[in-house]
Formats: structure tokens, C-alpha cells, sequence
């Protein structure tokens, strides 16, 4: 990765280094630009995502597109 820095299931979103990854999501810290997220629901994530899949990134749930 580019931050030399641990990031499990770390799952690319821009080319410049915008990710989703498992993260300890907890008010006092912070992923620096990137998207953090349960370790659980990360390796779920991982499991799951192919190259080309749409991603929408929101502050809640929303309605699933198609």
C-alpha cells in the first residue's frame, strides 16, 4: 500500500489511495482519507467485491440501485 501502514482488507476506491478498509471504528481516531469499517464487516466486503462494482459511499442507508 502506499502509507506503510497496516490496513486489512483494504479494498481500493480512487487511484490515489482512497480506500475501504477494516479499521477500529471509535470516534477518537481516524483512517486519514479513507474509509474505515468493522473488522466483520470488512472481511465480508473483501469476500465479496469484484473489480467494476459500483460503490456509493453514504453518511446512512440508503435505497439499492437497478
Amino acid at each position: 500500500n502506499l502509507y506503510d501502514a497496516p490496513m486489512p482488507y483494504m479494498l481500493r476506491l480512487t487511484w490515489d489511495g482512497v480506500a475501504i478498509h477494516s479499521s477500529n471504528v471509535d470516534n477518537r481516531y481516524a483512517t486519514h482519507g479513507c474509509v474505515g469499517v468493522p473488522d466483520d464487516f470488512a472481511a465480508k466486503l473483501f469476500a465479496r467485491a469484484r473489480l467494476g462494482d459500483m460503490v456509493t459511499v453514504t453518511r446512512g442507508w440508503t435505497k439499492r440501485w437497478g
